[in-house]
């Protein structure tokens, strides 16, 4: 338990409203409390780096919305990405640089390979494939890690992903499209 704690009396800083009107005396206030809370007797207050208060800061799963339903609609957009429909800068917030930096040229990559075919043959259809339910596990906590089987009319292929929290919301850290 330990020993206990010693109360002494610490004055408060005096007001002009604690003068009384009558006699023109002055009465001081007091607080009793512990003897480290004297203002005196504080430590200095600690510096803090703009890097320890701007950078990315962690969530706990229990903050975060269902991973499994982030992760199909992640997969779903993804996959329209890495197809040439849809434009890598709208998964620009959900994803690390790294991971944006791979799918924006491998987005380039098929635009340029669909370039190449004569104009008939460059029609941008929307892939057709369906996703199955997302396998989910937690290697700790605040990540995620997901597995998701993505079914197209004549293969199928596994999405995986790793999902961290932060800044309160799940950020992809790593995305593969296995074939």
């Amino acid at each position: 338990m330990g020993l206990p704690r010693v109360w002494k009396a610490i004055p408060l800083v005096e007001s002009p409203l604690d003068k009384h009107q009558e006699g023109g005396t002055t009465m001081k206030k007091t607080t009793i409390g512990f003897p480290d809370d004297d203002p005196d007797e504080s430590p200095p207050p600690r510096k803090v780096s703009a890097d320890e208060l701007f950078e990315p800061q962690w969530t706990p799963i229990e903050n975060l919305p269902d991973p499994a339903g982030f992760a199909i609609n992640f997969t779903h957009r993804a996959i329209e990405v890495l197809h040439g429909i849809r434009d890598a800068a709208q998964l620009a917030r959900w994803v690390s640089e790294d991971v944006y930096g791979i799918m924006r040229r491998t987005a380039i990559a098929e635009a340029r390979k669909l370039s190449l075919l004569d104009v008939r043959d460059q029609a941008r259809m929307a892939p057709v494939f369906r996703l199955m339910p997302a396998k989910v596990t937690s290697p700790r906590q605040g990540v995620i890690e997901a597995s998701i089987t993505v079914v197209f009319p004549y293969t199928v292929r596994a999405a995986a992903l790793r999902l961290e929290g932060i800044d309160g919301r799940w950020r992809v850290t790593a995305f593969g499209l296995i074939t």
